[in-house]
């Protein structure tokens, strides 16, 4: 619940920071449907360091842009138009509490707690399929405003408790000290400042314990966020991660997929620092567009330190590229993992939004694989699945992706106009994988089961399309069970 006015001291509201015009605009902008990319554009460009932090963050690795971003209109077609007008709050908001206090290590810490929680929830949005990806990293980047701004308004008080902890203030630390929690000061200055309910959830889920936030019993969207929130306060406070692990697991994440998890996130948070111009993780010291502007203030200096800051943005880019491809790839076969798998299937979808091209998806599941492992060893067993895997990924063409989802399951996407178009893919890359079991352990022995699901527009969901997939796929393996072969 927000704070009022009445439970803060009236000397702490006196010092506390106010939003520019440009800021209040872009919270007006919202949700009003008849603003339009245009329109954001022109409030923007009034704030050229603004524009320029939107801009880094349309041209990040997470949207795969193959050209650079140059453009409001640009950057909207990419993001969306409301994720365009949400990000632009949280940039702003974020701009001026930061500029707003004192550089020192606190400061620079909270900012990189909320770029932790940001990337965190839009890692775990992804992986549980919230559908607002964006939204959760705006709210995690939000959650801690309300230390940004205690640091604003009594920079010696939080310094001290900063340093007491060692870190991260708890929230009852800052209480006994300025009579309100960071949480609580937060919510009362985003409720003032109108900002949009769902992008306070950061804030407000950062009041409930750690366990609390990532409760089963809550909504996708509101869970991601407090997980991303849970991450940054964890790591800020330099506690570990088995409690965050609990928390997955009540989404059905196991062990497997949240260290999977826990990759993407390393990633992301590098992505976040570099999307919002940090100049690096470790040193969150100072925004980069924030550099470009000062330097293009002087004459002579101008030249070369703009082009020093650009490598250094250019060289987190090549970074995160690396490690983008790294957290995209299975491991112990090479392939595509889940993660990429997910990425694809939502990419399918937007084209299907848009050209009405069609979505197919093959699953495939290894027959009798566990018995053959559990007699010869896993040494066997994953030979096989780097065999099998490379023989799918081999024959899947350019516009179809081979990915392993798990254990011996593996999927095939592909872009086709008819249903019996995913049915010859399926054949094809299902006659590959077996031929790559000949002159083994498994041939004769292993198969492969398969099932396919189409969907020729919006009204069948990513998930709807592998259900019916996976119902075909263990039709096929229980008839295998009978002794009768799949059709």
């Amino acid at each position: 619940m927000a704070a009022t006015e009445g439970v803060i001291d009236p000397h702490l509201i006196d010092q506390l920071p106010s939003l520019p015009g440009v800021a209040m605009e872009f919270i007006r902008m919202c949700d009003d449907d008849a603003v339009g990319a245009a329109d954001v554009a022109r409030v923007a460009e009034r704030d050229p360091a603004l524009l320029a932090r939107i801009l880094q963050v349309a041209n990040s690795p997470y949207y795969g842009v193959r050209e650079p971003t140059t453009s409001v209109a640009r950057a909207s077609a990419i993001l969306g138009l409301r994720n365009l007008k949400l990000l632009a709050v949280g940039v702003a908001v974020m701009g001026e509490l930061w500029e707003a206090s004192a550089p020192s290590e606190a400061v620079a810490g909270v900012v990189g707690a909320g770029a932790i929680a940001g990337a965190g929830g839009r890692t775990f949005s992804a992986q549980i399929g919230t559908g607002r990806d964006d939204e959760a990293f705006v709210a995690g980047l939000l959650s801690f405003v309300g230390e940004l701004a205690m640091l604003h308004a009594a920079p010696d008080v939080v310094a001290d408790a900063w340093e007491e902890a060692g870190g991260l203030p708890s929230n009852a630390a800052l209480r006994s000290r300025l009579g309100i929690s960071a949480p609580e000061l937060g919510l009362f200055l985003l409720d003032k400042w109108q900002i949009p309910a769902d992008l306070q959830r950061g804030v407000a889920s950062r009041v409930d314990s750690i366990e609390q936030r990532t409760d089963r019993s809550l909504g996708r969207f509101q869970a991601s966020v407090g997980f991303g929130t849970a991450v940054a306060e964890l790591l800020s406070r330099r506690d570990g991660a088995d409690r965050v692990l609990a928390c997955g697991r009540r989404w059905g994440v196991d062990e497997s997929a949240f260290w999977q998890i826990w990759g993407d996130f390393r990633l992301a948070v590098r992505r976040a620092n570099a999307d919002l111009g940090l100049r690096s993780a470790s040193a969150l010291d100072k925004l980069v567009v924030d550099m470009k502007d000062a330097y293009l203030r002087s004459d002579v200096r101008a030249g070369m330190k703009l082009l020093a800051a650009e490598a250094e943005v250019e060289r987190l880019r090549a970074e995160a590229a690396r490690l983008e491809d790294l957290s995209l790839t299975d491991p112990l076969t090479g392939v595509a993992n889940r993660a990429r798998y997910n990425r694809r299937m939502r990419e399918a979808y937007a084209r299907l939004e848009r050209t009405g091209a069609g979505v197919g998806l093959v699953l495939f599941d290894l027959d009798r694989f566990k018995q053959m492992n559990d007699q010869h060893g896993h040494a066997v067993g994953d030979a096989l699945l780097k065999a099998v895997a490379e023989a799918g990924d081999r024959s899947a063409r350019e516009h179809e992706l081979f990915a392993r989802i798990g254990g011996d399951e593996f999927a095939l996407i592909v872009e086709v106009n008819a249903p019996e178009d995913v049915g010859g893919a399926a054949a094809r890359v299902r006659a590959e994988m077996l031929h790559s079991l000949v002159g083994t352990r498994g041939e004769g022995r292993v198969g492969v089961s398969l099932g396919t699901a189409f969907a020729s527009d919006e009204s069948l969901t990513p998930e709807d399309l592998f259900r019916l997939a996976d119902d075909q796929l263990y039709a096929a393996k229980r008839l295998l069970e009978r002794g009768r072969p799949a059709a």
